[in-house]
């Protein structure tokens, strides 16, 4: 069902190299890849793209951070409906859940992750921001 649907999803990261992966495997199953080197650079494509699907930002960004790009998306009335999935090397549940915008992020992926796990986290923070009810095949 997710690979039947093609989504603009916009990658935020200040590697590279994980940057181009994530590219990758998402041209790889026909969606719309835009990506952004760094946070501030993320919020600029944020601020000029009409519109994207998912929003995948890296949690540790240097200078502006992926709670930053988060906070710009909740703060940002025309994402309401964008999904948020956010990234980090730590354990999701270290990650700073008291934050005021954190209840916007949708997803939560462990890095380092398998492309199934990207195209998961993809589909399911499409799905609960637009408020779809899905099932996944064991």
């Amino acid at each position: 069902m997710f690979l039947a649907t093609r989504f603009s999803i916009l990658c935020i990261d200040d590697a590279d190299d994980l940057l181009r992966n994530m590219q990758r495997i998402l041209l790889r199953a026909g969606h719309l890849v835009h990506t952004a080197r760094g946070g501030a650079n993320g919020i600029a494509v944020l601020r000029r793209l009409p519109a994207v699907d998912v929003i995948l930002v890296n949690y540790r960004l240097a200078s502006v951070s992926g709670m930053d790009v988060v906070t710009f998306v909740a703060e940002e009335p025309r994402l309401d409906h964008t999904g948020l999935v956010i990234s980090s090397p730590d354990n999701v549940l270290d990650l700073p859940v008291q934050h005021a915008a954190w209840p916007r992020v949708d997803v939560c992926l462990p890095l380092p992750f398998q492309p199934m796990e990207l195209y998961d986290a993809v589909f399911e923070a499409y799905t609960r921001r637009r408020g779809y009810l899905y099932c996944l095949a064991v």
